[in-house]
């Protein structure tokens, strides 16, 4: 299931995860980030790993969650909801939800 603020959120994610120390071009995409940031924290490591590696590979996030679930040997469906998890608390701290 998908909500209204999920692409967006993705694409945050997106940016946050492969731009680790970025050069920031607008207000918003810094705000963003750093709801990212304060978002991942809130994780285990190893769920921030995993969550992390989802959204930085290159390929469609369905793809990335088979991928990963396959190499550590997990269901789908744990990085399915570490993700649910994820974009709702970057959505509540954008004021998006």
């Amino acid at each position: 299931m998908t909500y209204p603020y999920t692409s967006y959120v993705r694409m945050a994610l997106r940016f946050y995860c492969r731009y680790p120390e970025p050069e920031f071009k607008t207000a918003v995409d810094e705000k963003n980030w750093k709801a990212c940031e304060l978002a991942i924290k809130t994780f285990k490591p190893g769920d921030q790993e995993i969550l992390k590696q989802v959204y930085a590979l290159p390929d469609q996030i369905g793809d990335n969650v088979y991928q990963i679930a396959q190499e550590k040997g997990i269901n789908q469906e744990i990085i399915w909801m570490l993700m649910k998890r994820l974009e709702r608390k970057i959505a509540v701290l954008r004021d998006l939800k």
